[in-house]
């Protein structure tokens, strides 16, 4: 089975973005379609979930320095990690060297 085609591509991250809990609306499918032409399907997955990861990351970086700034306990609502263009750029790239490194140790 050979590589999705763009199509199948488009279809694969619009269901990956729908099953995390608030993708941010300004993600380029189109840009991520035709940047991942050599990537498949399992690694359009992986890279997915690296973005959402780096969202949780500068989520809790931010609630850290905000703790550090105040010393006192506030109610606040809680934040939903919402991957934005910039995380699925980092998560391509990571991806990338992923498939990289796959096929070189072939």
């Amino acid at each position: 089975m050979g590589l999705p085609d763009d199509d199948s591509r488009m279809a694969i991250l619009k269901e990956m973005l729908n099953e995390m809990l608030s993708p941010s609306e300004n993600i380029d499918l189109v840009s991520l379609t035709t940047k991942t032409k050599e990537l498949s399907g399992a690694f359009l997955n992986i890279m997915c979930q690296h973005a959402h990861k780096l969202a949780i990351r500068e989520v809790i970086q931010t609630k850290k320095k905000e703790i550090r700034k105040s010393t006192m306990d506030v109610d606040e609502k809680d934040v939903v990690p919402k991957p934005c263009q910039n995380h699925f750029d980092e998560a391509l790239r990571f991806v990338q060297r992923l498939a990289y490194e796959s096929e070189t140790s072939r």
